[in-house]
C-alpha cells in the first residue's frame, strides 16, 4: 500500500511551517533523485547545487535558507532531524501480536497489550513493558526494567537491569 501524506500533516509532525498545505507527498528521497511526489531536505551547504537543481515536490530546510529555495518547503531548526521524523512515516515496520513460545518472562513482569515478542527473548523480574512493543528476537532485558509504549527492540540486543526506556524508541 502506496503511503500518501499532505503536506500541512508532515509540517504538523516535524513542528514546521508549511508554504503551500495540500500538495499530496507519496515518497521520501535525496534532492538529486527527488519528483514531484518526494519530500527531501536540505541541511548542508556542500548541496546548494543539488537544492537549486531539484524536482522535489516538497523540501525540508531552515528558515534561514528559504532564499536559496523558492519551491514548496517546509522550515524547521533542524532538517535532518525533520527528514529522519518524516522518513518513519514511510517506512513503519508492520508487525503481528505475539509472544513466540520460546519467550522466558518473568512472572513478575507486566506486559501491555498488542506486544510482538519474538524468539529466544528472556525478560527477568518486575519489567514493564508498555502497549504495541516489539521485542526482537535474542534479546534480553534485565531485572526492574520499565519500557514505554511503541517501542522496537532490534534483535539480539543486551538491557542491563534498572533502565528506562521512554515511548516510541528505538534501539
Amino acid at each position: 500500500m502506496q503511503i500518501r501524506i499532505k503536506s500541512s500533516k508532515i509540517a504538523e509532525i516535524v513542528n514546521g511551517s508549511c508554504t503551500h498545505e495540500d500538495l499530496v507527498i507519496t515518497n521520501l528521497a535525496n534532492l538529486t533523485s527527488a519528483k514531484s511526489d518526494s519530500v527531501s531536505f536540505f541541511s548542508d551547504s556542500k548541496y546548494k547545487n543539488d537544492l537549486i537543481t531539484t524536482n522535489a515536490g516538497l523540501v525540508i530546510l531552515k528558515q534561514s535558507d528559504a532564499n536559496l529555495y523558492k519551491g514548496p518547503s517546509i522550515y524547521v531548526d533542524d532538517p535532518y532531524l525533520a527528514f529522519a521524523k518524516v522518513s518513519n512515516l514511510f517506512f513503519k515496520k508492520e508487525y503481528k501480536p505475539e509472544i513466540h513460545n520460546s519467550a522466558q518472562i518473568h512472572s513478575s513482569s507486566l506486559l501491555g497489550e498488542n506486544l510482538s515478542i519474538g524468539p529466544n527473548v528472556v525478560i527477568e523480574k518486575n519489567v514493564n513493558i508498555g502497549k504495541k512493543s516489539i521485542i526482537g528476537a535474542n534479546t534480553y532485558i534485565g531485572e526492574n526494567v520499565i519500557l514505554g509504549s511503541g517501542v522496537v527492540i532490534h534483535p539480539n540486543v543486551y538491557i542491563g537491569s534498572d533502565v528506562k526506556i521512554g515511548n516510541n524508541c528505538e534501539i
